[in-house]
């Protein structure tokens, strides 16, 4: 796990607090260097953490960052390869800069509060340091109806996410600004003229991203599940790797959902070392205590960050890359049938067509086992909304808003937020338009949490769809290709569906992949409710029962206090028993994580010890 703490007096010019900058400057083979520590020149002090490649050793990055000059609006798009995050302080001027990598996965928060200035790695830690922490209103709120925070908010007030590819300047009067240098999403693309291009392409990039990353001195290890992103991965590394490979996957002792076959398919085919990370049942509640306390995750599932570490550190003999199959969905739209006749609905305007639509209601009803999930969840998709911005907020964002609620300030605030995705009118448009507004919400923090989960003393952590010069022919490919179907038979899929998608990735796979996973539709192993489950009685029930009124009391705005009062009501109603309702789960996760955030503010819990016994106190 990496933890960045920096705390810098700009009135007084001095360093308060260093945490994570251990000085640790080592060169590999292939042109990589590790560089976490910090440096000096004559006016600037150069706080650097990351990955370096390209790169002939740590005196070629010195050199290159110290001749950045911030206020100069540097162009950096082309001047680092790797996963970064570089914090300069001019000691002459006053001012911070703190300089994001294209990946985005070395997010840092900060703060300015009465001339010091905060950056962490951890949002818990703002909480520990600051000296009156409150809540962010609108932070909260977008957790609540779109499941993650967005974007530089967080669920402090006056507390700032960093985003991908950006510069974020602070002077000494705690004035912030921010300039982007580098977008993972153009619309203005240019597009490849038929799939097969697309294909060639995609395949020309991952053979340099793979042969940029692969060394002699690390060991390469795959997370595993099967699916075709990560059997594309494992392709390439089988190919190029300079040391065995190695996989891993991961599943909850006793459980039926789990992806444990197809993993051992593609370890076969490959040829890996394969390992099974197998959780007992009873560690459940430990990791997820660990994961919000230690490793700053807030959402459901965030037990498989302490789970993955432990496993990796089992292993301190050993150098790892972790390779992990996140991507921009660029290749892969999300956009499926259904979908498809809810953005149409939801661009007709009169009542007539509005009646009309609300007649396929009736296939709730449907009579027949076979296919009757189906149908339900295709009636939820279309559901008509007022525009396509908050339809588009729904089906790629989660917005999940109780048809009660208040819709006031703060539900204004995110249509302004994100009125980009009114003005969307091609099918391009709205794919990438969807896609750009979710890197900034749910792709920034399930690629924090990744990292979180992957980064140790013996591990590196690499995401090959989010490189660059991936993203950029990703990019490039039509929506037309990119969300192409093919019809192939339930067998091949292994599933009631014959409807295929993801078709750029299986043609860049066909005759390189087990024909069992080439076809294969894949299928998210609901595992997250079995943990909620399991940690509702000695966990979420009782924060929620003792200090829920407490959380509500620290907001001011009527819309928070009327959504917090609605799910706690309805979660305390399921008492845990939330079966294959995702959307609860989520709910009581995200609102048990606010609460021990609450706790950490009110200097009641500042460890995952703590938080132990004070659940053993309230029972």
């Amino acid at each position: 796990m990496e933890i960045q703490i920096i705390q810098i007096d700009l009135i007084n010019r001095a360093e308060i607090t260093l945490d994570g900058y251990e000085r640790k400057v080592r060169n590999y083979e292939n042109n990589r260097v590790q560089i976490i520590g910090k440096s000096e020149s004559s006016d600037c002090t150069y706080y650097i953490n990351g990955v370096f490649y390209g790169e002939a050793d740590f005196e070629a990055v010195e050199r290159k960052i110290s001749e950045l000059h911030p206020d100069q609006h540097p162009d950096l798009k082309d001047k680092f390869d790797g996963e970064f995050n570089i914090i300069i302080w001019n000691r002459v001027k006053d001012d911070i800069t703190i300089i994001s990598d294209q990946s985005g996965t070395k997010k840092l928060f900060y703060n300015y509060t009465d001339g010091v200035v905060t950056i962490t790695s951890r949002l818990i830690d703002q909480a520990k340091l600051q000296s009156s922490p409150a809540f962010s209103e609108y932070g909260i709120y977008t957790a609540l109806v779109i499941s993650y925070t967005q974007d530089p908010y967080t669920f402090l007030d006056n507390t700032w996410a960093t985003r991908i590819g950006e510069l974020t300047y602070i002077n000494k009067q705690g004035k912030a600004s921010t300039e982007s240098y580098y977008n993972p999403v153009d619309l203005n693309f240019k597009g490849y003229s038929n799939i097969n291009e697309s294909v060639n392409k995609l395949d020309e990039g991952l053979k340099k991203y793979f042969k940029s990353r692969i060394s002699k001195d690390t060991t390469p290890v795959v997370m595993l599940s099967g699916g075709i992103d990560s059997v594309v991965m494992m392709s390439y590394l089988h190919d190029d790797a300079k040391t065995k490979l190695n996989s891993v996957t991961f599943a909850i002792e006793g459980s039926p959902s789990n992806e444990l076959t197809e993993a051992r398919i593609a370890a076969d085919y490959y040829q890996s070392a394969h390992h099974e990370l197998m959780i007992d049942p009873k560690d459940i509640l430990n990791y997820t205590i660990s994961g919000f306390l230690d490793y700053d995750a807030f959402q459901l599932g965030n037990m498989y960050s302490p789970a993955i570490q432990g496993w990796i550190k089992e292993k301190p003999e050993v150098l790892f890359d972790i390779f992990r199959g996140e991507d921009t969905r660029l290749h892969t739209p999300f956009f499926d049938f259904p979908f498809l006749m809810g953005l149409m609905a939801s661009r007709k305007k009169s009542k007539a067509f509005k009646r009309l639509w609300n007649l396929r209601k009736i296939l709730n009803y449907w009579p027949i086992r076979f296919g009757r999930n189906y149908l339900k969840y295709a009636v939820k998709k279309s559901t008509q909304k007022e525009n396509i911005q908050t339809f588009l907020l729904q089906s790629c964002l989660r917005f999940n808003f109780p048809v009660d609620s208040e819709k006031g300030i703060l539900y204004n605030q995110l249509l302004k937020e994100t009125e980009k995705l009114q003005t969307l009118k091609t099918m391009d448009d709205i794919h990438r338009g969807a896609i750009e507004c979710a890197f900034n919400i749910q792709y920034s923090e399930d690629n924090k949490n990744a990292k979180m989960a992957s980064v140790a003393d013996n591990s590196f952590f690499l995401m090959p769809f989010l490189h660059p010069d991936v993203v950029r022919i990703s990019n490039n490919i039509p929506y037309k290709q990119s969300s192409a179907s093919a019809y192939v038979s339930p067998k091949k899929t292994r599933s009631y569906f014959f409807m295929l998608d993801k078709i750029v990735l299986r043609k860049l796979m066909k005759g390189r992949a087990p024909e069992e996973l080439l076809y294969r539709r894949k299928t998210t192993a609901p595992n997250n409710n079995y943990m909620y489950d399991n940690c509702w009685q000695p966990l979420y029930k009782p924060l929620l029962e003792n200090y829920s009124d407490d959380l509500i009391n620290h907001l001011k705005e009527k819309e928070n206090k009327d959504l917090l009062s609605y799910y706690i009501k309805r979660l305390l109603k399921c008492d845990g028993l939330v079966s294959n309702d995702w959307g609860i789960a989520w709910n009581g996760s995200t609102i048990t994580g606010l609460i021990i955030l609450l706790l950490i503010m009110q200097k009641k819990v500042d460890s995952a010890p703590s938080l132990k016994k004070l659940l053993l106190i309230n029972s």
